[in-house]
C-alpha cells in the first residue's frame, strides 16, 4: 500500500471546456491526470495493480474548487467543499509526491495535508423521511442491519458507489450508519 497522503487543491478553469486541465507524466503516459469534460472533472490515477487508470469524477462548474485527496487506501473528490466521489486503490502509485510537489509549484495549486479523519462520528445531513432514502447522488446501500439501543433506532449498511464498479470493477465498501436523533 501506498504511503501516498496529501490534498492538492485547484480551481476548475472558467473557461473550461472539454480540457485536459493538469497532468503528472511518467515515461510517456499520464500517471494521474484531471480533466473537464461535458461539464464533469475527471481525474485518473495509475496504479501498478492494473493497467486501467482509478477514476475519480463529478459533476462541476467553471471555478469550482476542486480538492484532490490522496490517502493510502482512497482516493477522495470534494468539489466546493463536499465529498462527492472516492475510490479506492491498492498496488504502487506510477506518480511520486514530489511529481505532485512538481505540478503544484508549476502551476500554482495548493499542496497540503489531507483533513484528518474525525474519530467521533460526523453529521453529514439529516431527513425526517426515510421513504425513498438513498445515500447520496451515485450511492446505493445494501446489507442492512437495523438495530435500537437506548431508545434510538440505529441502521448500518454497507455503501457502494458505482454499484460494485469501484476498485477497477471489484467493489469497494465501506461502513455507513444513520440512526434516529
Amino acid at each position: 500500500m501506498s504511503d501516498m497522503n496529501f490534498k492538492l487543491t485547484f480551481t476548475v478553469p472558467e473557461a473550461a471546456s472539454d480540457t485536459l486541465i493538469w497532468s503528472v507524466d511518467k515515461d510517456g503516459e499520464s500517471a494521474l491526470s484531471a480533466h473537464f469534460e461535458n461539464g464533469w472533472v475527471i481525474i485518473l490515477a495509475r496504479f501498478t495493480a492494473s493497467d486501467r487508470p482509478l477514476i475519480v469524477t463529478y459533476e462541476a462548474k467553471a471555478g469550482a474548487k476542486i480538492d484532490f485527496v490522496c490517502r493510502p487506501y482512497r482516493l477522495e473528490l470534494w468539489v466546493d467543499g463536499a465529498l462527492k466521489d472516492e475510490n479506492w486503490q491498492f498496488g504502487e502509485p506510477y506518480f511520486t509526491f514530489a511529481d505532485v510537489e512538481a505540478l503544484c509549484k508549476a502551476n500554482g495549486y495548493d499542496l497540503g495535508a489531507p483533513p484528518a479523519i474525525p474519530e467521533e462520528p460526523t453529521v453529514v445531513s439529516s431527513f425526517t423521511n426515510a421513504v425513498g432514502w438513498h445515500p447520496a447522488d451515485n450511492e446505493f446501500c445494501g446489507d442492512c442491519m437495523p438495530f435500537s439501543w437506548n431508545g434510538r433506532y440505529h441502521l448500518l449498511y454497507l455503501k457502494d458507489r458505482r454499484r460494485h464498479g469501484s476498485k477497477w470493477g471489484m467493489g469497494a465498501h465501506q461502513w455507513s450508519h444513520i440512526s434516529s436523533a
